[in-house]
């Protein structure tokens, strides 16, 4: 797949074991929100990330991770905690507001994923958070699993805070997660024609995939969303392979 790079990748612990997939009821699904692009538009080379993760049951989302791709300066990444799920929903409903400007209230008016939700991905070690100098979330990525593969539920950065990298710092985050348990490809839904949307999982060496490639478990997710009004805009879904690394634990 175009754009796919070989990132060592250094597991310092073993991350908890992902859940199935089960649909969130009440967002649009797979990096709707706005991950605005750091400098530089096309894709970044990949450095070396250490990941340190900490058991379910051991002090959840005490542990962060930390990684660097090229060109982002000393953003940091970390694991959700418990406290950090009230502020992922205000961050939601302000990276939201982005689509009133092109015409998709529909979208912007939907609910965040309610706390009990976004609870499961904290506990699984599914949820990150970009934070800043005061370790306030500024930006989250979930990730399910689906078909072998990451499938990144949401990705959303705060308007305020875009165009820093975050959103890519944030996908580079879930690939390496997506190592380290030896899925295949990380994948999203999105919308096709939205800047922010589809061109910007491009420029991250994501491609698009034909309908009838879809595996089954994304086949449910975009009946899923078309249920829920979304197809109301062309949407698409993409995928990035996922490098192999001898390295993992």
């Amino acid at each position: 797949m175009p754009g796919a790079c070989s990132t060592p990748t250094t597991n310092v612990l073993e991350p908890a074991p992902a859940r199935p997939f089960a649909p969130m009821a009440a967002k649009p699904v797979g990096g709707s929100r706005k991950p605005e692009a750091g400098p530089g538009q096309g894709a970044l080379p990949c450095v070396p990330v250490t990941i340190v993760q900490r058991n379910a049951d051991a002090a959840a989302g005490a542990a962060t991770l930390t990684a660097f791709p090229a060109g982002v300066v000393g953003a940091v990444v970390r694991l959700a905690r418990f406290d950090d799920l009230s502020a992922l929903r205000e961050l939601e409903r302000a990276a939201g507001e982005s689509f009133r400007d092109i015409d998709m209230d529909a979208v912007a008016n939907e609910e965040p994923p309610p706390l009990e939700d976004l609870l499961v991905f904290q506990r699984d070690g599914r949820a990150w958070v970009a934070t800043d100098a005061a370790d306030r979330p500024v930006g989250y990525l979930l990730v399910d699993v689906v078909d072998d593969t990451a499938h990144i539920e949401q990705v959303s950065v705060h308007p305020d805070h875009a165009r820093q990298g975050l959103g890519r710092q944030l996908i580079e985050t879930a690939s390496a997660w997506a190592q380290g348990q030896r899925l295949t490809a990380l994948n999203l839904t999105t919308f096709a024609e939205v800047p922010w949307n589809a061109p910007y999982y491009t420029r991250l060496g994501f491609h698009v995939v034909p309908e009838e490639d879809l595996s089954a478990g994304m086949r449910r997710i975009r009946d899923h969303e078309a249920a829920r009004g979304l197809d109301a805009w062309p949407r698409v879904s993409m995928s990035r392979a996922v490098p192999v690394s001898n390295d993992v634990l």
